[in-house]
This record gives C-alpha cells, sequence and structure tokens, in this order.
C-alpha cells in the first residue's frame, strides 16, 4: 500500500471560495485590466473534519489545517482564447489568501485548479517531481483538484470544490490494480484484482467473475502494463479512452469535442501520436464510465512496480469523477466517498 510520504498535515477540504478582498501573490498572470475578473480564496484553514465514527476506519485525525507548505496552479480556458495560468507558492497555511484572476474577456470559462503539497526532498521523503515547480530543492506532491464552469460578467465569484486525491487514508479517489497474470499478494490477501468500479470503489477479480469499469491488462509486446475495458467484454471492449496530454490534472479540464474515443489506453495514446504507447506517470486520460453515464479523469502515477511473478506488474492510479458525463473536469463525489470519505459534501 501507498506510503505517507508527508511531513505536515494537508486539510481535508479545498474550496476555492470568490470574494472581493484580499492579496494576489506571486505568480499570477500578468494581463491589461479590464472588466473581467475571477476572484477566488483559499481558506487558511480547511475546518470540515472527518466524522469521529470514520476516524478508526481510516486512521484520520478529527480536524486537519493547513500547516505546511502549498502551491495552488490554476489553469483557466475558454473557447477561442489562449489558457491562463498560474502558480501560487505559500510558506505555510496562515499564509493563504485570495487569488484575483483578470481574464481577456467574459464568457464561459472552465477553471480548474490543483493544490500540492510541496516538501524539502532532502529530508529523505520520496515522491514524483511535478510539472509544477515548488522551488529549488523541493517537490510538490498533489493533494486536490477540481474544475467548474462559471460565466464571467465584470467581477465573478466562485466556490470550486476540490477532490483530495493524495491522502493514503482517503483513499476512495486512488486504486491499485494488478493484471490477470498476476500473481501478486497485495489485496485483497494472498491474490490479485484487475478490475475497478469507480462509482461503487469495488475492486475485483475477472478470473472470480468480477466485474468493472476498467481492467488492467498485461500486453506482452511492450512488455508493460495498460488500461482496457469495461469488463465483462460483450464483443471487444468498448470504446471509452481518450488521451489528454502528460502532465499535473489541473492542466487538462476539458474534454475536446472532437475527441476520439478508444477501447484501451495503448489505442488512445497511438491515435494520439504519443511515443510510446505504454502507459507513462501523470498521462491523463478521460474515461467514460458507461456503468453511470459517467466520466473519469484518470492519471497513473505508478506504472510496473515489481508486485508479484514477473513479466505482470502492479499500477496505481488517481482519479476525479463526474457522474453527469460532463466534457470538463467538474468533481462529483462517488458512492463510494459520499459513504467512506466525507471530503465534499
Amino acid at each position: 500500500m501507498v506510503k505517507k510520504i508527508f511531513v505536515a498535515a494537508v486539510p481535508c477540504v479545498l474550496i476555492l471560495a470568490a470574494v472581493l478582498a484580499g492579496c494576489n501573490k506571486n505568480n499570477n498572470p500578468v494581463i491589461p485590466a479590464n472588466s473581467a475578473v475571477l476572484e477566488l480564496v483559499i481558506p487558511s484553514k480547511f475546518l470540515n473534519a472527518v466524522p469521529s465514527s470514520k476516524l478508526a476506519k481510516i486512521g484520520a485525525k478529527a480536524s486537519v489545517p493547513d500547516s505546511g507548505q502549498g502551491v495552488l496552479e490554476y489553469y483557466q480556458v475558454a473557447d477561442g482564447q489562449a489558457p491562463i495560468t498560474g502558480q501560487i507558492s505559500y510558506s505555510s497555511g496562515s499564509e493563504v489568501g485570495n487569488v484575483i484572476i483578470p481574464l481577456p474577456q467574459s464568457g464561459n470559462w472552465v477553471v480548474s485548479a490543483e493544490w500540492f503539497y510541496v516538501y524539502n526532498a532532502s529530508a529523505g521523503l520520496v515522491g514524483n517531481l511535478r510539472k509544477v515547480n515548488p522551488g529549488p530543492g523541493l517537490t510538490a506532491v498533489p493533494e486536490f483538484v477540481g474544475a467548474d464552469m462559471v460565466n464571467v460578467q465584470g467581477t465573478t465569484s466562485l466556490t470550486l470544490n476540490m477532490e483530495d486525491i493524495g491522502y493514503q487514508e482517503y483513499n476512495c479517489y486512488i486504486t491499485n490494480l494488478t493484471d490477470p497474470l498476476n500473481s501478486c499478494d497485495y489485496y485483497p490477501a494472498y491474490t490479485w484484482v484487475d478490475l475497478y468500479a469507480f462509482d461503487s470503489g469495488v475492486q475485483s477479480a475477472s478470473v472470480t467473475a468480477g466485474t468493472g469499469d476498467v481492467q488492467a491488462q498485461f500486453d506482452t509486446t511492450t512488455q508493460s502494463t495498460y488500461l482496457s475495458g469495461p469488463y465483462p467484454f460483450v464483443n471487444s471492449p468498448l470504446p471509452v479512452y481518450a488521451y489528454l496530454g502528460n502532465g499535473d490534472l489541473v492542466n487538462f479540464p476539458v474534454v475536446p469535442n472532437n475527441a476520439v474515443f478508444y477501447p484501451d489506453t495503448i489505442h488512445a495514446k497511438a491515435a494520439a501520436g504519443q511515443t510510446p504507447v505504454t502507459l507513462m506517470v501523470d498521462d491523463v486520460f478521460a474515461v467514460k464510465v458507461p456503468s453511470t453515464n459517467g466520466m473519469a479523469w484518470v492519471q497513473p502515477y505508478l506504472i510496473n512496480a515489481n508486485c508479484g511473478t514477473s513479466p505482470s506488474a502492479l499500477m496505481q492510479f488517481r482519479f476525479v469523477y463526474n457522474k453527469e458525463g460532463l466534457n470538463y473536469m467538474k468533481f462529483d463525489q462517488t458512492t463510494n466517498g459520499l459513504a467512506n470519505c466525507n471530503l465534499n459534501p
């Protein structure tokens, strides 16, 4: 199981609420002033606590104020406009304040943001270096992400709910899979699971008649694990995968209108002209969820870890789930998340 790699706690809910006052910190975009302004604020503490009845199950504390370093990355996009991006660094939770984002024009904007916990890698901790740049000697780990559409007219307020995709005790939006060739004793004990259902959070194995929205498979040509699905197949896997790019989730909040979906991640990457077509850390896929008519944004963060008998392997990914089937990364709680994580009621 993935270990905690943090030294300071990050809160269990991140809410960006638009207000009119505040400080615009470093690295915000420089745009000529106009009447289109998006105003956001990150509260200095996030006080939505996990219910005491669930503390033992997930091993969390009753309240988790933000007491560490962090980076907020944002990405605003509208049809016909270049993306408006920015990165804001905070040395402690007490410094977190308002963000004022001028936009080049009014209209519908997809607003996405991602919060990263930042730590000093020299302290002996480990983690993947993100596309976001936290500074020399520092490493950033994704914690919260979300997106929504807002019609900006003049100065416009927005509250943006963001899902916890990073904390180990909140594992409703991350999962671990192995392929059917694997003899890994990962979970459940002394067996492997190759299937995952996004809404229910159920992991199962195809050899025991399990079902799921995605399946981990092993490709003997590329000698790597990939995602296919959904399972069980009728004649062949349904086309559910569209490759969006490689990087932080925040930078891929929209599925293009002309996107074509494919039956697995190999074909999706090949169709996008990617080399190699194997899964890479930080690849981002839009995944249709036929069982709920939803959409999931899926990002692998560990691939082909040594687990069981070679050549099969363990993979892990995080995701943001939208039950409305929207083409932008608006977070909706899964049934599993509502029952077990209580992050964004």
